[in-house]
């Protein structure tokens, strides 16, 4: 039990510092300790009980539709922490000098509501790669 909360809790952490790292769209404020627990603790929350609870919903539980599920909750969660957290902000994504694959992609920017979108589908998918390249037992 306790193996599964801190597999969950050093996921979450990892989605968060990467997408914040990549994407750069997430600001903290001033002060970023308190604001980076309280996303932290909301997005392991969210990670930690979602699974079971739509098995209780007769929802799917893995594979695409449930990558879809998972992005659709993190954008809501995203959407009422802004709301409630001061000094929590999703910035405009800009694409300059963005190499993808060898080539670049043309610079761009991005409104805040589809940096949250995007930034949304970034940490679901990391954090279901990393659930998916953990062993089952």
């Amino acid at each position: 039990m306790l193996r599964n909360v801190l597999k969950v809790l050093t996921y979450t952490f990892i989605s968060l510092v990467t997408t914040k790292t990549l994407l750069n769209t997430i600001d903290l404020g001033p002060s970023p300790f308190p604001e980076l627990i309280l996303l932290l603790m909301t997005l392991f929350m969210l990670n930690m009980f979602l699974q079971p609870i739509l098995g209780i919903l007769s929802l799917p539980e893995e594979g695409l539709k449930y990558l879809l599920i998972h992005f659709l909750f993190t954008v809501i969660f995203l959407l009422v922490l802004i709301q409630i957290l001061d000094n929590l902000r999703i910035i405009e994504l800009n694409t300059e000098n963005l190499l993808f694959i060898g080539g670049m992609v043309p610079s761009s920017s991005l409104s805040n509501s589809l940096s949250l979108v995007v930034t949304s589908l970034v940490l679901s998918v990391i954090y279901r790669y990393l659930v998916w390249l953990t062993p089952k037992k």
